[in-house]
């Protein structure tokens, strides 16, 4: 799942997959308690854009694009979303013992962002 799924779809995600108020609707993208539980929470294959730093702060802040926070209980700290775009990814693609962590031998696997 895509953490930036919950900023996008929050508006309408509950209503419209499950109900609004319903158990099932409750589930609906819910990052937190699968990071939380044995299951691991990947970031791959998108659907949504790409960019590591919106998905960062989607599952961190869960903040809505009409700036409102869905589903706050299931935010992620910050160690847990850096921890699912890379390790997580990495497990997901059954590559742990060449991706996910810079050390000699692995992939070339590193981002570096300029301060805007």
């Amino acid at each position: 799942m895509q953490p930036t799924h919950a900023t996008s779809d929050g508006p309408w995600a509950e209503e419209r997959l499950a109900g609004h108020g319903t158990a099932a609707g409750r589930i609906c993208l819910a990052a937190g308690a699968g990071r939380r539980s044995a299951a691991r929470v990947r970031e791959r294959l998108p659907v949504e854009g790409i960019d590591p730093r919106e998905g960062l702060r989607a599952a961190v802040a869960r903040k809505t694009t009409e700036g409102t926070v869905w589903m706050p209980e299931q935010r992620l700290r910050r160690e847990e979303a850096l921890h699912a775009f890379t390790a997580g990814a990495r497990a997901a693609e059954f590559a742990e013992g060449r991706r996910g962590c810079i050390r000699e031998g692995f992939d070339a696997d590193l981002t570096v962002f300029g301060a805007t």
